[in-house]
């Protein structure tokens, strides 16, 4: 299927698009893509075809009827035989549910905002903030951000957070032509100050996790002794020359062989904080990506800051906003100024009440769910349920010990494809009880 999505691509066009093109084109005609990342479309488009393949058999031999509806979930009751499901106009009656709803929704940093701050489409006075850079979807939040860099002076840019959201729209700022003649000043801001690292598809095999090592000999292990111990190893790696793709193996390793060395109220720990904490520092991406953040520094228009978004607030030169953030020790700041554009790549806010989703809230609200104590997900059974019958697959997964083993994310495909085929043991069970 190469030439077919390789013009898919090409179509799209864009500055770095081009460039992959040359690059990559050739290696992925001839079959040669285990040395760099596949585009997520091209998986994607792989993944509902098969899928779509695997219903139409299963219709066709009359082993199931699929109905779909599309309708946004807002409610979920529990009733004596199953649920009632509200999905817009409709009422849904059933016995058995899966939610596979994927990452909860992004924190908002902009609802305290006057209206009158914000425009999505430049027709009244305010810089632009962007709460949801995904909805209703990528391309017309470029094409919004390019509206307003191309008429404004004030041509500065700030993205809160640096995980693969911030990459991704990096690259895709770099590769409007639109937006790449404007030359906007990209101010980034994050935690740790850092932007995931380039991956390698063949580490350095030198790299020993000195500490983690030391770890297994030990008596008595601890959630925080794991984190310590990768913290440290980190830095090791990091002095050495070495990066996130040369220590991430044996570091996994390590983790993995020190997980069964904890007690239950220690690997509940684990999946509550040092796992999400060790998986924030080993961020890894492709090297499209890691070009197009790399070229910005070495023209000087992307900087990066160590902060912790606090606020925005409206700037004395017009159409403008003001980002205030604090540092390590906790004292406010705020970045240059001014800001024609605010883009909210923090990333998933978890389970927090009030929650964006109206059927997460709703199914907190009523009980039928409860978060984990990491707050990223719902607490469910040995057999994936949250209530009886009503089943969870993905992210929301995140922070749950099931059959003994500990879920502290659930965000990669490999993952999500492995949950469902238990998933279907459970659910085939449950409808013939």
């Amino acid at each position: 299927n190469a030439d077919e999505l390789l013009a898919d691509v090409a179509a799209a066009g864009g500055v770095r698009t081009s460039e992959w093109l040359q690059r990559v084109g050739p290696a992925l005609r001839d079959g040669a893509c285990s040395t760099f990342h596949v585009p997520r479309g091209f998986w994607g488009r792989y993944v509902a075809e098969r899928v779509q393949t695997l219903a139409e058999e299963a219709e066709a031999a009359g082993q199931v009827e699929l109905h779909l509806l599309a309708a946004e979930v807002t409610d979920m009751a529990e009733t004596d035989t199953g649920f009632e499901i509200t999905a817009g106009e409709h009422t849904i009656d059933a016995r058995l549910a899966l939610l596979a709803l994927g990452m909860p929704p992004t924190k908002s940093l902009f609802s305290a905002m006057s209206p009158a701050a914000s425009s999505a489409a430049g027709d009244t006075p305010g810089a632009l903030l962007i709460d949801q850079p995904y909805q209703p979807d990528l391309d017309t939040t470029v094409e919004q951000i390019a509206a307003t860099l191309t008429g404004t002076t004030a041509a500065h840019l700030a993205i809160v957070g640096a995980n693969a959201g911030s990459l991704e729209m990096l690259y895709m700022l770099g590769n409007h032509p639109a937006i790449a003649a404007a030359a906007p000043h990209i101010h980034l801001l994050s935690p740790q100050g850092r932007l995931p690292e380039r991956f390698r598809a063949t580490p350095h095999p030198a790299f020993r996790p000195d500490h983690l090592t030391e770890l297994a000999d030990a008596h008595q292990v601890t959630a925080d002794d794991i984190l310590k111990a990768v913290e440290l190893d980190l830095a090791d790696a990091r002095a050495g020359g070495f990066g996130i793709s040369d220590s991430l193996p044996t570091i996994s390793s390590g983790v993995g062989a020190l997980l069964a060395k904890l007690d239950a109220i220690e690997l509940q720990s684990f999946v509550t904080h040092a796992g999400v904490e060790i998986g924030r520092l080993q961020r890894r991406a492709g090297d499209e990506y890691c070009d197009a953040a790399d070229d910005l520094l070495t023209a000087g228009r992307l900087h990066i800051q160590a902060g912790v978004f606090d606020r925005v607030s409206m700037a004395p030169e017009g159409n403008t906003v003001t980002v205030w953030y604090r540092d390590a020790d906790g004292e406010l700041n705020t970045l240059p100024q001014p800001l024609a554009v605010v883009v909210n790549c923090a990333g998933s806010g978890g389970l927090s009440r009030p929650n964006q989703s109206a059927l997460i809230e709703s199914l907190l609200t009523s009980g039928l769910t409860h978060p984990t104590e990491s707050g990223q997900g719902l607490a469910v059974d040995d057999r994936l349920q949250a209530s009886p019958g009503l089943f969870v697959n993905g992210p929301l997964l995140a922070g749950n010990v099931v059959n003994g083993g500990g879920i502290w994310h659930v965000e990669h495909c490999g993952r999500i494809i492995n949950f469902s085929g238990i998933l279907a043991d459970h659910l085939w069970d449950a409808l013939h009880q």
